[in-house]
């Protein structure tokens, strides 16, 4: 299956929409507008808790539209008069929580399934839930609180056509190995998620992928690329990458990729092994809005043979302040330069202190000895030790030395 049959299906899709919006009523049920001419079933915003029964559906529509509703559960839809002719279901924007298993097993030809903005969580998902539905070319499950996606879920042996699946902004932070077991699928948006890690377990059979969107995520260090020999374009945008080593697993599994982008990230510095940048079918490469320090350490790729002219790689410098901004690309060998290290100069700083301190300390004690000498060189032989002598009642008595023999006098001083 190709894209042109999956953009066939969105036109279809967007026409029914826009014809809708001037239908004026015909035959009605509870409500809901019946446009006979392009097969359009429209119970939108009627605040429909339960889908309606067989008997309220018309024969022979293409599109059923029960959006923008209150329906909690989607049990089994007998609409056995719309097993050859419905191609769009439309159960967005609703309160859903659970899905019947072979809830859909009837609708064999259904090509288009919207279950966006629902309580759909991972949890309850179970690998039936999509049974029979090999015509579906495209799911939409965004904006459920889906968090993890458990083994099996999407399988090839339910899903055997579809080209285009959305778990944009649905919390997802776990994706077991065999979730996505989907051969065909050409595109895949995992945006406005919590996922982590990127490992070759997640998408083991996606042979057929062109077009992985995984902006929005946490990831922080990006070394393991699966197993995609078609994938066109790779997002990975507002995440919050710092390291990047996948040129070899690139060059051994995406082939024909073509654009990369890593906007918006916090990586500081890339080299020979982070990109495949010799890749031929690589034409680009976008690292704007990071925090890349342009410095010696880059020079390695003035040093390199690739022939950037024909590529549209950009590389924006955040530091030093005399590259900021500018593309490294543009920059000569000679910009490429590092200053001293801080820790350098902290470290000539210290030991510089630490040698003034005991330079001080030595002067400070040679200075006093060479004072207590000239002290008593002056004192002479009158140089004596006085010596306080206390009696019973507090007073205080000094006898001096004996130099001048006042202890044999028997001299003593009141103080």
């Amino acid at each position: 299956m190709t894209g042109v049959n999956n953009y066939s299906v969105f036109c279809f899709v967007i026409t029914c929409v826009c014809l809708l919006s001037s239908v004026t009523p015909g035959d009605t049920i509870d409500a809901c507008r019946h446009n006979n001419d392009i097969h359009v079933y429209n119970c939108s915003g009627l605040n429909i808790v339960d889908v309606p029964d067989k008997s309220e559906i018309p024969n022979n529509i293409k599109l059923l539209d029960l959006s923008n509703n209150d329906i909690g559960n989607v049990t089994f839809l007998n609409y056995d008069q719309l097993t050859d002719c419905l191609k769009v279901l439309n159960l967005s924007k609703n309160r859903i929580h659970a899905l019947n298993a072979e809830a859909f097993k009837i609708l064999i030809n259904l090509e288009t399934l919207d279950l966006s903005n629902n309580l759909l969580t991972g949890e309850h998902l179970e690998e039936n839930n999509f049974a029979n539905l090999d015509k579906l070319l495209t799911v939409n499950m965004s904006r459920n609180p889906l968090r993890q996606i458990k083994s099996k879920t999407f399988s090839f042996m339910e899903l055997g056509a579809i080209v285009y699946l959305d778990l944009s902004h649905s919390e997802i932070s776990l994706i077991e190995p065999t979730s996505m077991d989907l051969p065909s699928l050409e595109r895949l948006d995992l945006s406005w998620n919590k996922i982590q890690t990127l490992d070759e377990t997640m998408f083991k059979m996606m042979v057929n992928l062109l077009y992985l969107d995984l902006s929005h995520n946490e990831i922080q260090v990006l070394t393991e690329i699966p197993y995609m020999p078609e994938l066109i374009s790779l997002n990975l945008d507002y995440n919050i990458i710092q390291e990047i080593q996948v040129k070899e697993r690139m060059e051994l599994y995406t082939d024909k990729l073509e654009y990369i982008y890593i906007r918006y990230n916090d990586i500081i510095f890339f080299n020979e092994t982070s990109f495949p940048l010799e890749l031929e079918s690589l034409q680009v490469i976008d690292m704007s809005n990071n925090e890349l320090q342009c410095d010696c350490n880059m020079k390695w790729i003035k040093e390199e043979t690739y022939d950037f002219q024909k590529k549209n790689f950009t590389f924006i410098c955040d530091h030093p302040k005399s590259v900021k901004s500018k593309d490294l690309l543009s920059l000569s060998a000679d910009d490429l330069t590092c200053g001293r290290p801080l820790v350098l100069i902290l470290s000539v700083f210290v030991v510089l202190s630490v040698g003034l301190f005991v330079v001080g300390l030595i002067t400070f004690f040679a200075i006093r000895r060479c004072r207590k000498k000239r002290q008593q060189k002056h004192r002479g032989d009158n140089s004596g030790d006085y010596t306080a002598v206390y009696n019973r009642d507090e007073d205080v008595r000094v006898a001096m030395a004996d130099d001048k023999n006042l202890i044999s006098k028997n001299n003593e001083f009141d103080v």
